[in-house]
């Protein structure tokens, strides 16, 4: 294969920044993460991700009655413990061969525009397949990343997701290493659809509210397309128009209380819906490594012409995933 000419150079190069603006905008879980705060970029790196997590309240309050001792109680108490998660890597090829060059008769156009749709269709995959990880759990190759599914109760899901539908407090599972039960806001509300779901959603966001730092609702509302196709059927009382330049052109979004609501093919089964508060579960991304694009290169003793897509990080909780619930489809809905 001859070597790339100037032109050559400049449409990858233009290629892979239009690629790169496209991250974190295809997908509705890594897009909403991304506007709401949800993706944190990491500097300062580690053997591991240390998030600092409270377990309980700090001091206690004193009143102060008649005109005797006015001391304040100072008894207090540690709250602070240290989340611990180990950094995930991955990454994911796009392949170009001298065969491949060789048959298209060694045409730049044919090799530019091959190489372009493979940087296409590549970043959208790990896109996919991404998202499908956090959401699931079921994603052999990024099998090292945390993920939402904890699962339907004890044995079930993914050990150790984050979002349980079961006795969460009891059943062993931690957080960062943390138990569930050191700390109440460990443990993410759990509704049953009884088929009804958006009084469930509705609950479920009521008593997520209840416990919230700032008193405010999920962020985003994941569900299945039959959940979000019954919901439209039934009007969806709850749904509100937003300001257009907020939202991406030639796009829709449905709003509930504030939060996207958005259909995932990647929900597992037995789960209706997860409600995600992005103030406290977070994509902790490595600077070096967020979905970073690097260029073609030969590989010495091939016939190969090789550039990568890499990523590094972890999904994380701050140790409030009492802001976030799941739902669980407890009766089939009729579409």
């Amino acid at each position: 294969m001859a070597a790339p000419t100037s032109a050559e150079v400049r449409a990858i190069a233009k290629k892979i920044r239009e690629e790169a603006d496209l991250l974190y905008k295809t997908r509705p879980l890594l897009r909403v993460a991304k506007a709401k705060g949800g993706v944190q970029v990491w500097e300062d790196y580690g053997n591991k991700l240390q998030i600092p997590v409270t377990t309980g309240e700090h001091s206690n309050i004193t009143q102060f009655t008649g005109v005797g001792d006015q001391s304040y109680d100072l008894n207090t108490n540690e709250i602070g413990a240290l989340a611990e998660y180990d950094w995930a890597d991955a990454g994911i090829p796009v392949v170009y061969t001298d065969r491949e060059d060789r048959l298209n008769g060694g045409s730049e156009t044919r090799r530019v525009e091959t190489k372009l749709q493979r940087i296409e269709m590549t970043r959208a995959k790990f896109e996919r397949d991404f998202e499908q990880q956090i959401t699931k759990g079921d994603v052999t190759a990024l099998s090292s990343w945390n993920t939402l599914n904890g699962g339907l109760g004890t044995g079930n899901g993914v050990a150790n997701g984050f979002l349980y539908t079961g006795a969460t407090g009891t059943d062993g599972g931690t957080v960062g290493g943390l138990a569930r039960s050191a700390a109440a806001l460990l443990v993410n509300q759990a509704v049953a659809d009884n088929s009804d779901i958006e009084n469930a959603i509705r609950l479920a966001d009521n008593n997520a509210r209840l416990v919230s730092s700032g008193g405010t609702g999920v962020d985003l509302i994941l569900m299945t397309a039959a959940t979000l196709t019954e919901l439209e059927k039934q009007g969806f009382t709850q749904t509100r128009y937003v300001d257009p330049a907020s939202v991406e052109m030639n796009s829709y979004v449905y709003m509930f209380r504030g939060a996207e609501v958005a259909a995932t093919s990647y929900l597992p089964t037995g789960i209706t819906a997860y409600g995600i508060s992005f103030a406290d579960i977070k994509l902790c991304m490595h600077a070096n490594a967020n979905f970073t694009f690097r260029a073609f290169e030969r590989l010495p003793g091939t016939q190969k012409h090789a550039a990568y897509i890499d990523i590094s990080g972890q999904l994380v909780s701050h140790g409030r995933l009492g802001e976030s619930f799941s739902i669980e489809n407890a009766a089939s809905l009729t579409t």
